[in-house]
């Protein structure tokens, strides 16, 4: 009785944890996708992306990124590790295709030299790296066999 009794109380402390580091993850995410779309606008790049998408998509991503937060201490804590792994990778097919793979202005390895271009190439880097984070730990949120977190 005893050791299940731990158990329990290990379990829902590791749900908590992986909660709270999926939350962690989020706003580090979200802070670097400011950072990366205010080098976007350094660059001069705000133009080609079109104007009225980059002054919206933080709303939009930023909205979506705090339902699913908001969602992750409620019942529907697996649909908000969804819907946060959906963002990641969303923000990772496109960020990485954009920055990594396709030919154009936003590529970080044939951008034309300036010193905004090696700021833009980390922030690029570094929102890669969160999002894959992000979609180990929203993975592991959106599988719990827990009630809540």
């Amino acid at each position: 009785m005893h050791i299940i009794t731990i158990q329990k109380r290990y379990t829902a402390m590791s749900k908590t944890r992986a909660c709270i580091f999926v939350i962690i993850i989020a706003c580090v995410n979200f802070g670097l996708m400011i950072w990366h779309l205010q080098l976007v606008r350094d660059l001069g790049l705000d133009a080609t992306a079109g104007y009225a998408t980059m002054t919206m998509l933080p709303v939009i991503i930023g909205s979506l990124f705090l339902l699913g937060v908001l969602l992750l201490w409620t019942r529907l804590f697996r649909i908000a590790g969804w819907l946060l792994m959906a963002l990641f990778a969303i923000g990772f097919i496109i960020g990485g295709n954009e920055h990594f793979i396709s030919a154009g202005p936003f590529n970080v390895f044939t951008m034309v030299p300036n010193r905004w271009v090696l700021p833009f190439a980390i922030s690029a880097v570094l929102l890669a790296a969160v999002e894959i984070v992000g979609l180990w730990s929203t993975f592991r949120v959106a599988t719990l066999k827990s009630s809540l977190c």
